[in-house]
């Protein structure tokens, strides 16, 4: 997000690296590129160190950006799954070419090239790299898990080769990350490990500091590095990493026993966990198939929001400062929103104003193929229980609200293009469809009746959606 309330988002397309800006009401802004887009073709420079043969135009994946102070925007990501490429662009969408070479720098060889997961800007104007690298194969496919490491460009885009931040662990890769105000780097990933005394492979979740020169922090964990080695017994890996106010770091995690979850894990400044958090330093969120977050932001407010997806829907989740379900906000602390076949959030940014905008992509396939940019604007303020739901297009009464028995009473008004029948939908809390039926028109106007029969539900909040060909209304309903 810019100052000025702009909103930049980088990815990948077919066609490249791409990036659109968008004006603070979601249309694109006409000053970027090219109608608010840039499309960019990766093309390492003939005799790159990086590739055997010139390659031409190579496929790229959009890891990372930062926003520089003086409005240039820096893009970090994989050329080819063979090297790692940073570039940066001017406020016009324009590369810029000073830095680099005409604007961009790849970097190959040794333990930096790969997969960079997050660039950042120190205090001094250099930009770190949380990076790893991984194997190629014979069929020039990336294998392994590769040698996690931090690198160094100068503000011209210049390695800096004095900056030596390699991890020196093998089967380990980075999967997040941020440079501190103090120009350190922090990252979270995992490494594969093998038991004492035994040939089984299991894996550890890895939180890494490194000190502003590049060498490991040795006030952080041990010799820099902090380590979950299990948790209920089973393997772990990190997500998602921030920085709380007091020199802690909130850890979102995984595990991969016989059954997935995630989980919250907080460590201290010297990286230990931290047992005032949860049980042991650790908050369970839930079974992975129902909790499938990639993401997550620490608020103005202390609150945490995950962000990915839910039964490939668009999925947000709100939690208080504990770790616990923040039950304000949306459908006991989820927001779903449902756009194509393959929905999932991959990164979101808090307003000023406690809005926060997530962003994505939309797919009309199950593969995900032939996606979209998506970017979702989620109001801050909570919902609350309510027997009657309204929209700008409709409104929804129910009766009895709250409901002990198997039925209810549902009367739609208001929906646009809504003549014929409306569709009527309780919603569990992640968004699975329990029961539905269908509303008739009963009298004049657009004014529809349905009664709707439920299965044995346990104590909770619903959502209930009634929905026509133009329009949508939606209401909480309480189960006791």
């Amino acid at each position: 997000m810019q100052p000025d309330g702009k909103l930049v988002v980088a990815g990948q397309g077919a066609a490249g690296l791409e990036i659109a800006r968008y004006n603070p009401t979601g249309a694109l802004d006409p000053t970027f590129g090219t109608d608010g887009k840039v499309t960019y073709l990766v093309a390492p420079p003939t005799g790159s160190p990086c590739f055997a043969t010139n390659p031409g135009t190579v496929p790229v994946i959009t890891y990372a950006m930062t926003l520089q102070a003086d409005g240039k925007l820096v893009v970090a990501g994989s050329a080819a799954s063979k090297a790692s490429f940073v570039a940066r662009f001017l406020p016009t969408g324009a590369l810029d070419t000073g830095f680099g070479t005409n604007g961009i720098t790849y970097v190959c060889g040794g333990t930096v090239a790969g997969y960079p997961v997050r660039v950042g800007r120190q205090p001094t104007g250099e930009l770190l790299v949380m990076a790893h690298r991984v194997g190629i194969n014979s069929g020039n496919y990336p294998i392994g898990a590769g040698n996690p490491a931090v690198y160094r460009l100068q503000a011209n885009g210049t390695l800096d080769n004095s900056y030596v931040g390699d991890l020196g662990r093998s089967y380990a890769r980075f999967t997040d990350g941020f440079v501190d105000n103090a120009g350190r780097a922090i990252a979270v990933g995992f490494q594969d490990v093998a038991e004492s005394g035994s040939s089984t492979i299991t894996r550890q979740l890895i939180v890494a500091r490194r000190l502003p020169t590049g060498a490991a922090d040795p006030a952080f964990g041990t010799a820099g590095v902090a380590e979950l080695r299990q948790l209920d017994n089973a393997p772990v890996a990190g997500r998602s990493v921030s920085e709380l106010p007091g020199g802690q770091f909130l850890v979102l995690g995984e595990t991969r026993g016989a059954t997935a979850s995630l989980f919250l894990a907080r460590f201290t400044a010297t990286g230990t966990l931290d047992a005032t958090f949860g049980t042991n330093g650790t908050v369970n969120l839930g079974l992975l198939t129902a909790n499938d977050f990639t993401e997550m932001s620490l608020l103005a407010d202390a609150k945490i929001l995950l962000v990915g997806s839910v039964n490939n829907d668009f999925a947000l989740r709100r939690l208080l400062p504990t770790g616990q379900p923040d039950l304000t906000y949306g459908l006991n602390s989820y927001l779903t929103v449902n756009e194509d076949a393959v929905d999932r959030l991959t990164d979101v940014v808090e307003q000023p104003d406690g809005n926060t905008v997530a962003v994505g992509f939309a797919a009309a396939t199950a593969t995900g193929q032939n996606s979209r940019f998506a970017v979702l604007r989620a109001a801050r303020a909570p919902i609350g229980l309510a027997t009657r739901g309204r929209t700008t297009t409709g409104e929804l009464r129910v009766t009895p609200n709250p409901v002990s028995g198997h039925s209810l009473r549902v009367e739609v008004g208001g929906l646009a293009s809504a003549p014929g029948p409306v569709t009527v939908e309780l919603l569990s809390s992640l968004g699975q469809v329990i029961a539905r039926t269908t509303a008739a028109p009963a009298g004049i106007g657009r004014r529809h009746t349905a009664t709707l029969t439920m299965p044995t539900l346990p104590v909770g909040v619903y959502l209930l959606r009634a929905r026509s060909a133009g329009s949508v209304a939606v209401t909480r309903v309480l189960m006791q």
